[in-house]
């Protein structure tokens, strides 16, 4: 998790400090998820700052700055000319049940030509249901 913090401040750093590169190839986008089987670690918005010269994202919303208070690095790998998944983790409360921490995997596709996004959220190491969402996304830049 410590790696993640660090790894968090420093693309906050670059977005703020305009790197190069990063203007051209970087995309803000602000989304709404509507859970499709149990809201159980399905955000109900998803802020995400895209730099695809580097194959990251900082997700800023979605349980990350309410878990952090900071943003949290996701890996982008692009599928096609118009399609890119995202996948990061984040450490989650448990539920009333059960109030151990969770590290919960996240995995987007989201397609910027329709600007739709599909989540899923798996809790690692326990045999949880695999928890999904669908939504659609706006330019947060513009």
């Amino acid at each position: 998790m410590q790696a993640q913090f660090i790894s968090a401040a420093l693309a906050t750093i670059l977005s703020f400090a305009g790197a190069p590169g990063l203007s051209s190839a970087a995309e803000s986008l602000n989304c709404d998820v509507e859970p499709l089987a149990g809201s159980r670690h399905i955000p109900a918005k998803i802020t995400l700052h895209l730099q695809l010269d580097q194959n990251l994202a900082t997700v800023r919303r979605g349980g990350v700055m309410e878990t952090y208070e900071q943003a949290v690095l996701a890996d982008v790998k692009q599928r096609s000319a118009d399609s890119y998944v995202l996948e990061w983790v984040i450490q989650q409360q448990g539920d009333l049940g059960n109030q151990a921490t969770a590290d919960v995997q996240y995995r987007a596709v989201l397609n910027t030509r329709n600007m739709k996004i599909s989540v899923s959220a798996t809790e690692l190491g326990r045999n949880q249901v695999q928890r999904r969402g669908a939504g659609i996304c706006i330019d947060a830049g513009r």
